[in-house]
């Protein structure tokens, strides 16, 4: 399936999903494959560090990391500190199965960037990859809305 009315913006960078279920995210797969960006998808915390760190050796630290917030390992905001630390400028972003305001105060306590519910959409996750700053209201209205 593609999503021909999502358009990840060109300057985008590499996307890295840390879940415990990574089905959760193919849709976005069949979305991003089509273009010249790598997809990473991760099932657990140890795997996405040990990538984490083959990447520190190069690049700027210039992609996306979506990470669960509740990982089989640790929790994500710990991962996040984690991330933070090695690949530095990465935009890093939380992802909930349903909200919790502990957890999303933690996420932002760790260095998130931004705080969601799953689904992520194609709309969404652009939204938090933009290359602009997106103001918090904005960003919280996409993130508790919900579908139909």
């Amino acid at each position: 399936m593609r999503y021909s009315n999502c358009l990840w913006p060109p300057a985008f960078r590499p996307l890295h999903i840390v879940d415990r279920a990574p089905a959760d995210y193919l849709h976005l797969r069949d979305w991003i494959d089509g273009g010249p960006w790598p997809l990473d998808l991760f099932s657990g915390a140890g795997a996405a560090i040990r990538h984490a760190r083959q990447l520190a050796s190069g690049g700027d630290g210039g992609e996306v990391w979506l990470v669960n917030s509740q990982l089989p390992e640790m929790s994500g905001a710990d991962l996040i500190r984690m991330l933070r630390e090695i690949r530095g400028p990465a935009v890093l972003a939380i992802v909930a199965d349903q909200y919790d305001g502990g957890e999303e105060i933690a996420a932002y306590q760790a260095g998130a960037a931004n705080y969601m519910c799953k689904p992520v959409s194609c709309r969404l996750l652009t939204e938090v990859c933009a290359p602009r700053p997106v103001a918090f209201e904005h960003f919280a209205a996409a993130v508790h809305a919900r579908p139909p």
